[in-house]
């Protein structure tokens, strides 16, 4: 399950909201946002800890799926140029 799906899953039922999960992950609402959203890709140790939090249901390697497969996207948004 990407984190997208478990954070509003969870936001529809009245489980969890922006502050609680930011607040557990130790970053501010703003950066969750951007994961959320998928403007920002984590760093490995969020990562994993996005993994422990949501006690496996967010798998680190989902995240780096995704910004695999949309780092041309990424790149273009960081300014990051494609080693050849």
């Amino acid at each position: 399950m990407d984190l997208y799906d478990y954070y509003y899953g969870l936001k529809k039922v009245g489980k969890l909201d922006t502050k609680q999960l930011a607040d557990k992950l130790g970053i501010s609402r703003c950066h969750l946002s951007g994961l959320i959203n998928g403007r920002l890709p984590p760093s490995f140790k969020l990562a994993i800890k996005i993994e422990r939090v949501t006690d496996g249901e967010v798998s680190m390697m989902e995240m780096f799926r995704y910004a695999i497969k949309n780092f041309d996207k990424l790149a273009k948004q960081y300014r990051i140029e494609r080693e050849k």
